[in-house]
């Protein structure tokens, strides 16, 4: 009796451990930008078979493999397709965006690894930025004749003046 228990038991770990669905990316998709201050970008978004908030976690290294970044992938829905991304793979000022292939590894919550690599290439960024001067908006902007999405300033940084007891702008 105790052997049909404990084979019942087996049997039944092997048929709830194959059930899972296995996660897989069909598609990874991204978008250089440059801010008009001048850093530079990457968001980075793939189209998975399991897309729950908080479950995905993305390593990225640069094409040297000298950079790298690890990030918590957020839910993003657009046009009725779920995406899990994040846009926070940003250079230091000054620094140029690396171009080339770029690693991506995707961690699921369940310990599966899927890896891809994706091209980073863009035109030039001063062209760029004239376009989106030129153009007179103040919402982000993709330029496609040179592959980059452009980004308004940010709201003015916030600073303590001498007397601390208010802010000024």
């Amino acid at each position: 009796m105790k052997h049909k228990v404990l084979l019942f038991l087996v049997i039944l770990l092997v048929f709830v451990s194959c059930s899972k669905e296995d996660f897989t990316v069909s598609s990874v998709q991204t978008q250089s930008y440059v801010c008009h201050d001048g850093r530079m970008g990457l968001s980075v978004y793939i189209i998975a078979s399991q897309s729950d908030e908080g479950s995905v976690q993305f390593s990225i290294k640069d094409p040297s493999g000298t950079l790298s970044w690890s990030l918590t992938a957020s839910k993003t829905v657009l046009d009725g397709m779920t995406y899990l991304g994040s846009s926070d793979v940003c250079m230091p000022l000054g620094s140029p965006l690396p171009e080339g292939t770029w690693s991506l590894d995707v961690m699921y919550k369940d310990g599966t690894t899927v890896n891809r690599t994706f091209e980073v290439d863009y035109g030039d960024v001063y062209a760029a930025m004239e376009h989106f001067e030129a153009e007179g908006t103040s919402s982000a902007w993709y330029d496609s004749a040179e592959n980059l999405t452009v980004l308004p300033d940010p709201d003015p940084v916030v600073e303590a003046s001498d007397d601390s007891s208010y802010l000024t702008i």
